[in-house]
């Protein structure tokens, strides 16, 4: 199935949204994925309390894309599983807030991939505030097996990731981790991946 929520503000509060079938569906709330041609909208927010699901129940998870130009605070439950393939989950803003979010994109062949997105990183515990994200949230996610890719979107001084806390995966997986931006900022702090995956730089 395709679900498509545009407009120039999206509120989605305590909703369940679902494009699960033998494969999963497409998702968009705001904005399309990066090579879309959909309109994007300039404020989103996706409740703590809501669900996206584009399970794949017999093949493979679908694509979700969550953002906007200006400011999107992505919370709740975001799922793109698969039986064979995961599938894909992008999450994109200028101004992006990820605090209470969870990503499963896993496949029981491959795993898929959580891409986002925002003009900076900072990776920090307690992470309240627009774009920071908390290590537990990459650790649980690395750990169920999808991989994720944190990208810094370049503009002026913008495009920097700082690893203010340190990421400590320990529950397994087989998932991937990448960096990509303008700089990466080490405040002394360490990334120790148990997964069997790969960490790479993009700098």
């Amino acid at each position: 199935g395709e679900i498509a929520l545009l407009g120039r503000s999206v509120d989605v509060v305590d909703a369940v949204i679902d494009a699960s079938g033998d494969n999963g569906g497409n998702i968009r709330i705001g904005k399309d994925v990066a090579s879309g041609a959909l309109p994007t909208s300039v404020l989103v927010w996706l409740h703590d309390t809501s669900v996206v699901r584009a399970d794949g129940l017999e093949g493979a998870g679908g694509d979700i894309a969550v953002g906007s130009t200006r400011r999107a605070r992505v919370q709740g439950d975001i799922s793109a599983q698969g039986t064979t393939l995961g599938g894909l989950v992008e999450t994109s803003s200028s101004s992006l807030n990820l605090s209470n979010l969870r990503v499963d994109a896993s496949g029981l062949v491959e795993g898929g991939r959580w891409l986002a997105a925002a003009n900076d990183i900072d990776i920090v515990s307690n992470a309240l505030s627009f774009n920071q994200l908390d290590p537990s949230v990459i650790e649980a996610t690395l750990d169920n097996g999808t991989d994720i890719e944190l990208t810094t979107i370049e503009s002026g001084t913008n495009g920097d990731i700082v690893l203010s806390e340190s990421i400590a995966q320990n529950g397994g997986g087989n998932a991937n981790l990448t960096l990509t931006g303008r700089r990466f900022i080490n405040n002394g702090s360490t990334i120790d991946l148990s997964s069997t995956g790969q960490l790479t730089f993009g700098i």
